[in-house]
């Protein structure tokens, strides 16, 4: 991805601020950067640098949830969450073809491999998360099995 830190205010009216996802909120930061399209130069987008502020509150923030919820101790949530995120993505697939086309200069076969394959290793770790340990195996589109060796 081509990055540039902003230096024109009237780009932030253009293109609205990708912010972090931090403890359920979104979290914006004292610096942006501009995302250039690789092929063309143009500015297509605009993003909230992480800084070691964010990162220490988004470590923090995962720490947290994981000593001090659910989270640790609930397979089941772990893996419907991880699902989810694989149902999601196949929906917005060919969203995120074109953005990684623009925003790496891929070429849109090879954007459309990395994102084919990304549902069904989602689902093969959502799938992994059910078993204490063993292997988790799919036998068919979206069906698993576990087994323990």
């Amino acid at each position: 991805m081509a990055i540039d830190t902003m230096t024109e205010n009237t780009e932030l009216e253009q293109h609205p601020v990708a912010m972090h996802w931090i403890d359920g909120e979104w979290v914006d930061s004292a610096e942006h950067g501009r995302s250039i399209n690789p092929a063309t130069g143009d500015v297509i987008g605009m993003f909230a640098k992480g800084t070691k502020k964010e990162t220490a509150e988004a470590v923090d923030a995962a720490l947290c949830t994981f000593n001090y919820t659910e989270w640790k101790e609930n397979p089941q949530l772990r893996s419907r969450v991880l699902n989810e995120l694989a149902d999601r993505f196949e929906v917005r697939a060919n969203d995120i073809i074109q953005l990684l086309a623009t925003e790496n200069g891929k070429i849109l076969p090879e954007a459309g491999f990395e994102v084919s394959i990304t549902p069904a290793m989602l689902r093969y770790y959502a799938a992994l998360t059910l078993t204490e340990h063993g292997r988790a195996a799919e036998w068919k589109t979206r069906k698993y099995f576990y087994f323990n060796s």
